[in-house]
Parts: structure tokens; C-alpha cells; sequence
């Protein structure tokens, strides 16, 4: 049996900054790390993100910075949809300021 992970939901928990350092599958498109207490610059490896990755939820977190790269990396030339509401952002909101 073959099975494909297109979304991953994970709201309401404590799984910090150890979003860096996971590994995701290849077929995920969807993920969703709402209210997760990421706090201050938030760090993602991007040669760990999927080529297809489309959305990215992170509302309701603590997150001040976002990667240097986030809009320039060919990481992220698939995302569509990026949810950073209601955070704790500071200017400039990427990189090291």
C-alpha cells in the first residue's frame, strides 16, 4: 500500500524551533504549525522542505523574523500561500536586521 502525504496539521502545541531540524515528505503540499510556540527568529532549513510544498500556515506564533532567503530561495518556488498572522514581527521581518 502506497501512502501519500499531502497535509500536515499540528495547531496548539510545543514544538518550537525543532521545525528546522525535521525532515518532510516529498509529496507534502500542505503544512500547518499554527499556535506552536516558534519563538524569535524562525529558523527552516530549507534543503529539508519539499519541492511542492504550496502552504505554509504559521498564525498565531511568537515568530519575529522570518529566513533571510524566504523569498528568494528555490525552496520556496512553489509556495503560494504563506500565514504569518498574528506573530510578533519585527522590521525588516527577514534576516538578521
Amino acid at each position: 500500500m502506497l501512502i501519500w502525504l499531502v497535509s500536515f496539521v499540528k495547531q496548539g502545541g510545543n514544538i518550537g524551533n525543532l521545525f528546522s531540524a525535521l525532515s518532510w515528505p516529498s509529496t507534502l503540499e500542505v503544512l500547518r504549525l499554527n499556535h506552536n510556540q516558534f519563538e524569535g527568529e524562525w529558523k527552516v532549513n530549507t534543503e529539508r522542505l519539499p519541492e511542492n510544498l504550496r502552504e505554509i500556515y504559521v498564525r498565531g506564533n511568537r515568530i519575529r523574523r522570518l529566513p533571510e532567503d524566504l523569498f528568494t530561495s528555490d525552496s520556496y518556488a512553489s509556495l503560494r500561500v504563506l500565514d504569518i498572522s498574528y506573530n510578533d514581527l519585527e522590521a525588516p521581518i527577514c534576516g538578521h536586521g
